[in-house]
């Protein structure tokens, strides 16, 4: 058998069913590996699935089993069904079961599988082995380059597993000469009885015989017509006959060579381990070119969108630069001329400690430099964003004071709502944080009982502090820290407020002065 084919038992589609919510428990962990290897590594997985118990048909009183072929290729992304039960019809996946392994293959892969039948050969009576049947196509399908049968002859032994016989048809076979190993086709119909003898010259009937009968669907030829001959059963009398062997004399079919194990190869550990190796690194090599081949696209379709991006600017330097020449500009008109100004331009040597104002040819370096630039370039670029505070403290003399105007625009009763609303249109940056849950606890509700809109004291004196945090004033003078030479800076300071009066030559001081208290140092 190839090595791309998986065989596993009845127990298979089992698991599969209860799959549910723990597909990733431990128990469940050879059946990960399965998926992983049939459904991402493109194996064949054949087996056979039990269905249940049929219902008993006429003139029975027990119902056979039901037995049906299962493959699931991962190559070709089939599910191939088959039931030797349906007779005419098409055979039809359980819905179950179509869900079971539906759910299990896209626990590996995403890719659509589609169903197809798998050809199987039909029991027409109640009595035949369907699993037998379905293991026998299970094997067709694995080795469809194999002969199907010894001879193409109209009587073809069914290939039989001893193993999974029941002792009474291992009995039947034992009386029985032609035991063959050979593959049934496809097509090939079978019918079960038991063999006997007859010395009657009548010739026998094809329903009696003890070989098994085939009848091509699809192929009509008189050779197929012709009933099967019997055996010939010789009497101790006749001049031909010889002694019919004891059953115990027969030699017994050997289990090994009539199991599953006779057509379908195992594979040692060893071989199991390099091929999972070998398909790890294909699949591996694999991914890598795959990943290669993204990063690649994503690199070029960068490149194709910076040169997108280059030209798109260009043109637009264009565009303006045609406007402006549309409207008069001449360029490069004066290049040359301010090339030779800079180069014979000596103005600033020596003047470097004047002032920018006071530097000689001024206006005209001022003009050069001004052309040199865009309108939207001159000055230092800004490097941070300016962004509004989040915390306010509205108590301030001007803000308090937009909140009263606003205050007396939504009149009374005073709604918070309305206040921060008309608040907001007149200045949105400073009262962007402002809630109207805030304003509300500002107002006196007490006094908004009795018909009295006022503010609560606590909000009053809050106002009267204004910006000082704590009723403490953040000013203070310069020289607070100094406070060793504040008494010969106040002297001086009141030295310098006696001035010399122009008009009558005396020393006197200045009317609107007053003496102020020095500080204490």
């Amino acid at each position: 058998m190839s090595a791309r084919f998986v065989v596993r038992g009845t127990e298979l589609m089992e698991k599969v069913l209860d799959l549910g919510g723990n597909a990733y428990s431990q128990e469940n962990k050879w059946l990960c590996d399965l998926g992983t290897e049939v459904f991402e590594g493109g194996k064949v997985l054949v087996t056979v699935a039990h269905l249940g118990k049929l219902k008993p048909k006429k003139g029975t009183t027990e119902g056979s089993y039901h037995w049906v072929p299962m493959v699931i290729d991962g190559k070709r992304r089939l599910f191939l069904y088959g039931d030797p039960l349906a007779g005419k019809k098409t055979p039809v996946m359980p819905e179950k079961m179509q869900d079971s392994l539906t759910a299990w293959k896209d626990r590996h892969s995403f890719l659509e599988y589609s169903n197809e039948v798998l050809p199987t050969t039909q029991q027409e009576d109640n009595h035949s082995c369907a699993r037998l049947q379905a293991l026998n196509k299970i094997i067709t399908y694995s080795q469809l380059s194999s002969p199907q049968a010894d001879n193409d002859d109209d009587n073809v032994s069914l290939a039989s597993t001893a193993s999974e016989l029941t002792d009474i048809e291992i009995g039947e076979l034992k009386s029985k000469n032609n035991i063959s190993v050979t593959i049934a086709p496809n097509d090939t119909k079978f019918t079960f009885t038991v063999p006997r003898c007859s010395t009657s010259s009548i010739p026998p009937d094809p329903e009696t015989t003890g070989t098994h009968k085939r009848s091509h669907e699809h192929i009509s030829s008189p050779g197929h017509t012709e009933s099967v001959k019997k055996p010939k059963c010789e009497t101790p009398n006749s001049p031909d006959a010889t002694e019919t062997p004891k059953s115990s004399e027969l030699k017994t079919p050997d289990p090994k060579r009539h199991t599953l194990d006779a057509f379908l190869q195992r594979i040692t550990p060893e071989e199991q381990a390099r091929q999972r190796k070998l398909e790890a690194e294909r699949l591996s090599e694999i991914y890598e070119n795959e990943r290669d081949k993204r990063e690649r696209e994503k690199r070029d379709c960068m490149l194709k969108e910076h040169e997108a991006n280059k030209n798109r600017q260009q043109e637009y330097r264009d565009r303006k630069k045609a406007a402006k020449i549309a409207d008069g500009w001449k360029p490069y008109e004066n290049r040359e001329k301010k090339r030779k100004l800079r180069d014979i331009d000596d103005s600033n040597e020596g003047a470097e400690n004047l002032a920018e104002a006071s530097q000689p040819r001024r206006e005209l370096k001022d003009e050069i430099r001004d052309n040199n630039r865009d309108e939207h370039t001159r000055g230092r670029k800004q490097m941070k964003i300016t962004s509004s505070v989040e915390r306010m403290n509205y108590f301030q003399p001007l803000i308090w004071s937009q909140i009263q105007q606003a205050t007396k625009k939504a009149g009374k009763p005073w709604i918070p709502t309305n206040i921060v609303r008309i608040a907001k249109q007149s200045n949105p940056e400073v009262f962007k944080h402002l809630r109207p849950q805030t304003l509300r606890q500002w107002i006196d509700h007490n006094a908004k009982k009795k018909g009295i809109h006022k503010w609560t004291e606590k909000t009053l004196e809050n106002v009267r502090r204004g910006n000082r945090p704590g009723g403490h004033t953040t000013h203070q003078g310069i020289l607070m820290s100094s406070f060793s030479q504040n008494e010969e800076y106040h002297s001086r300071i009141i030295q310098h407020r006696y001035v010399k009066s122009h008009d009558s030559g005396k020393t006197a001081m200045r009317s609107n002065w007053t003496k102020r208290p020095q500080y204490q140092v």
